[in-house]
């Protein structure tokens, strides 16, 4: 029993020794950085060691070979004794406490040292720790812009100062109403995170659960409810939320993703503007539902259970009747039988300079943004969406 505890006493310490002397890096981050506790760490000492086999393969191969050169001396011999006489007397002996005092006292000093030993690989680990969040965070942030100018390509914004055509001021302000308890902490929580006291990579959440985090939460809670607003502004920032938060179906004309598609379009494009050719519309329409029959199919499919709030932006066809203006968008552009969006406005709620400009655009169209409610969607009858109008900008 006592020989097995000195074997194990010896081999464990020789793996510390040894190791420690040559693999700093690996044994700091298993004595001082709790790799103890990683199984993760554990494999990646095991797979460097698999990797440097062929070390010590050839190191065998170089020790076997030298061993069967020295074979034909007396060294070989020589060499046994000693190693029969070190193994019985310094390992398993009564002598083994000299061989383990002197393994601790090399463990004890090559442990200490593998904090300054290993610093240069510990930089480099950082150093490509901060890269890689810092190319984590670049490649999110061109994501986040990516997706804001796809999603807003064709985005009429509120952010800036428009010009209302119609305005129905008692929906917006039932709307903010019903979405403020849940609008005005969401748009506070964004001000704070884009705000100076949020450092670059921080979480928002985080800094709002500190003590400085809830009473910058509080104080802005109570600027944004006493600070007075009109009508326009509500609305800016009812879109926003409504936007942010997938609330609301945006519509700004079918992407068709046919190659076959968009080869025709750029032909039509180069004819007509180029070349001032004139085309059969009729069949250019015959082609492109063609090309468009799936597109078309989902968009259908899509209208039919459409409800809700909703932002339609296109070329309006405006048309001017006795009390009322009929605006008309087709959701599909040169297709057979498009579905339409179809709105009606009273003509004493519009403005009086924008009823005139109604009135005047004959059978131009107007490039209007709609923002409204469903109250019918398509059907098997019909293929028109009807809208009741919020704001039309």
């Amino acid at each position: 029993m006592k020989k097995a505890v000195r074997m194990a006493s010896v081999g464990a310490l020789c793996w510390l020794f040894f190791g420690a002397l040559f693999y700093p890096y690996w044994y700091y981050k298993l004595i001082f950085d709790k790799g103890f506790l990683n199984g993760g760490h554990w494999w990646l000492g095991i797979t460097s060691d698999v990797q440097e086999l062929g070390v010590y393969t050839l190191f065998t191969f170089v020790t076997i070979w030298s061993l069967a050169v020295l074979s034909r001396t007396s060294l070989p011999d020589k060499m046994l004794l000693f190693t029969q006489t070190f193994w019985s007397s310094y390992v398993v002996g009564s002598k083994s406490w000299i061989v383990i005092a002197a393994l601790l006292g090399g463990s004890v000093l090559t442990v200490s040292l593998v904090e300054y030993r290993s610093r240069d690989d510990r930089a480099l680990e950082q150093r490509t720790e901060d890269l890689q969040k810092q190319i984590a965070e670049s490649q999110a942030n061109l994501a986040k812009s990516l997706a804001s100018v796809n999603a807003n390509e064709d985005d009429v914004s509120l952010s800036e100062p428009t010009t209302f055509v119609f305005l129905d001021k008692d929906v917006v302000e039932s709307l903010y109403g019903q979405y403020g308890p849940e609008l005005i902490p969401a748009l506070v929580i964004e001000e704070i995170k884009n705000s100076a006291e949020i450092k670059a990579g921080a979480s928002v959440e985080g800094y709002l659960s500190t003590e400085a985090g809830k009473q910058q939460f509080s104080s802005k809670m109570t600027q944004f409810k006493g600070a007075e607003k009109n009508t326009e502004r509500k609305l800016q920032e009812l879109t926003k939320y409504l936007n942010e938060k997938g609330l609301v179906k945006r519509f700004s004309g079918a992407k068709p993703n046919s190659p076959d598609l968009k080869v025709l379009d750029d032909a039509t494009q180069l004819l007509t503007q180029k070349y001032d050719l004139v085309i059969d519309r009729r069949k250019l329409t015959l082609l492109r539902d063609r090309f468009l029959v799936n597109e078309k199919a989902n968009l259908e499919d899509q209208l039919r259970v459409l409800h809700g709030l909703v932002i339609v932006q296109g070329d309006w066809l405006v048309e001017s009747k006795p009390n009322t203006f009929l605006l008309r968008e087709p959701f599909m552009e040169d297709v057979i039988n498009p579905p339409l969006c179809e709105v009606t406005l009273k003509k004493d709620m519009v403005p009086d300079r924008s009823r005139e400009i109604l009135e005047k655009i004959g059978q131009n169209r107007m490039r209007l943004a709609v923002f409204g409610n469903v109250l019918v969607g398509t059907s098997p009858h019909s293929n028109t969406v009807l809208l009741s109008p919020i704001a039309v900008f």
